[in-house]
């Protein structure tokens, strides 16, 4: 099974060589890295320039237009059947495509993997947002199965920075055709497009055992621009809807609600490989779900919602029945 990665650059030069080697070295025959540069005015492009002869390398160059244009530039060029996204200052760590690799080719059923990144703070950085972020990304190796529900009808996110995502072509593509790129407000947010537009497409997700990437921290990464924590919060909301509706095609994605069956038995896929603490947390969220947007009477509701507990809190199947 082969793999084309595609890297998003703008104004990374002085980590680019270093990204493009830490993928050159583990690439297969028939592998490829697609490097597109967004616009750079520094030295990028001269540094592209001169690795232009390396085997299986292809550059595009392209106007400035943002990280999420730039990955669906380089999608059209993909020709391998698994993709996978690398931000410029990022890098792959020594053995992460072959674990991609034989994971596809051992879960025919996956569609969507990801892995979490270490961190690697640079002179003078404080690691301690990020750090956070990427804490709060975490998630128990092993399945997790289809979010479609929790994504269409809540806030969750299941998946990686941009760096550890990895996933089949026509999924990536879908994903991009949904939201329509370019896609103003999620020029710079491609990892919140490709985790939650799989999601809403009902992709089976797969968490990763180990670090799949390096991720640096240098200061001018984008999340550390938005100091207040209310801005933060509005603008992941805002983008969070926009996806929702984009791939949805409707302004009213809550228009048809779950069957408690369905709602039942994706609790129960999200939940069987966290630890107590995920699964209550998790219990939670689709007991809210339940009572508020499942059908039936507020007395047949609560009872779902119960089910839907737990199912999430316990690995055993619960009896459920739509009202």
């Amino acid at each position: 099974m082969q793999i084309s990665v595609i890297v998003s650059n703008y104004n990374y030069g002085r980590f680019l060589a270093e990204t493009i080697a830490s993928v050159l070295s583990q690439l297969g025959p028939e592998d490829e890295i697609i490097v597109v540069d967004d616009g750079s005015t520094d030295e990028s492009r001269e540094i592209l320039k001169s690795l232009a002869g390396a085997s299986r390398l292809r550059i595009i160059l392209q106007r400035n237009s943002g990280s999420l244009d730039a990955l669906a530039n380089g999608l059209t060029l993909a020709r391998n059947e698994i993709v996978t996204f690398l931000d410029a200052d990022d890098w792959y760590l020594e053995g992460h495509l072959e674990r991609v690799r034989t994971l596809f080719e051992e879960h025919r059923e996956i569609d969507f993997a990801f892995a979490r990144g270490r961190i690697h703070a640079a002179p003078g950085s404080d690691p301690r947002a990020s750090a956070a972020i990427l804490r709060r990304m975490e998630y128990p190796p092993g399945p997790v199965g289809s979010n479609a529900l929790v994504a269409a009808l809540a806030s969750d996110w299941v998946g990686s920075p941009t760096s550890g995502l990895a996933l089949r072509r026509p999924l990536a593509r879908a994903i991009f055709e949904r939201v329509g790129v370019p896609a103003p407000g999620l020029a710079m947010f491609p990892d919140a497009v490709l985790v939650r537009g799989a999601d809403l497409l009902g992709a089976r997700k797969y968490a990763l055992a180990e670090a799949g990437f390096g991720y640096r921290i240098h200061g001018a990464n984008h999340h550390r621009s938005l100091r207040e924590p209310f801005e933060r919060w509005r603008q992941r909301r805002n983008r969070t809807r926009s996806i929702r509706n984009r791939c949805l095609q409707s302004s009213a994605p809550d228009s048809d609600p779950p069957s408690a069956s369905a709602l039942a038995d994706e609790a129960k896929l999200r939940a069987w490989p966290c630890s107590g603490r995920a699964r209550i947390q998790l219990a939670l969220i689709y007991v809210l779900l339940a009572v508020r947007r499942c059908r039936g009477s507020f007395r047949q509701r609560v009872e779902l919602a119960i089910a839907a507990a737990r199912r999430a809190v316990r690995n055993g199947p619960a009896r459920v029945q739509d009202p």
